[in-house]
């Protein structure tokens, strides 16, 4: 079986920024400057009922380099083909 989760649960937005930094705030959590925290409760779920058909979980973070000055990715930004020059990623294999 497979699942790709995205943590965050959502885009990288003013809007979404603020309420992550409003949740960093008041759980004594450090600001993000290009991510938001992740939302947990869906993931410790997932791990639950899969950790026995699952080996492993793929870690995998993206980073676009280069994207049009002033604006952060987006889906409405790669559905209108403004994309960026690079895009980076990360991947982690961690053992269940």
């Amino acid at each position: 079986p497979s699942l790709i989760l995205f943590p965050e649960g959502t885009d990288l937005s003013p809007r979404n920024i603020a309420k992550s930094d409003t949740f960093a705030a008041q759980n004594g959590l450090p600001k993000y400057k290009y991510v938001l925290h992740p939302k947990v409760v869906g993931w410790s779920r997932s791990v639950s009922l899969l950790r026995n058909s699952c080996p492993a979980v793929y870690d995998v973070t993206i980073a676009y380099h280069d994207h049009s000055k002033s604006e952060r990715p987006s889906e409405m930004s790669l559905l209108s083909a403004r994309y960026p020059r690079e895009v980076h990623l990360h991947v982690q294999v961690d053992l269940l």
